[in-house]
């Protein structure tokens, strides 16, 4: 009788044992509260060339799929376009932190001007800025 009570406290200690070794193996359960929410990045905006007249056009110098401002030269994309760009870059996640870093560019030689031709925002020549 009393190897009997020793095997069943074995068994009774092994099991209680054994089940504390695998909760400590298991990661804890985290609170509803305390789970961080995934942060959705900003997607870049698609870019559209369509207008009615000039005044639906604009100038940007924000390359495709770019968070900062890159390009010497603006191109000439729809208003709406440049406006979505401009929104995209104050939340998308900067290269170096929160600033965009600034493009070295020759001086301008002629200036850019924004139009409707059939249908489609396009640059036209304009006079070069002036130096003064």
């Amino acid at each position: 009788m009393e190897k009997g009570r020793f095997v069943l406290a074995l068994v009774v200690a092994a099991t209680f044992f054994g089940k504390t070794e695998v909760l400590a193996d298991a990661p804890a359960p985290t609170p509803a509260h305390a789970r961080k929410k995934k942060i959705a990045k900003p997607a870049a905006p698609k870019v559209t060339l369509t207008c009615k007249r000039d005044d639906d056009c604009a100038p940007t110098k924000m390359a495709d799929g770019d968070c900062c401002p890159s390009l010497c030269q603006p191109r000439i994309v729809s208003k709406k376009s440049a406006e979505a760009l401009a929104k995209y870059a104050a939340v998308c996640k900067k290269p170096t932190g929160n600033e965009c870093p600034a493009p070295e560019c020759a001086p301008p030689q002629t200036g850019v001007q924004a139009a409707c031709v059939s249908g489609k925002c396009v640059a036209h020549a304009a006079p070069a800025p002036s130096r003064d």
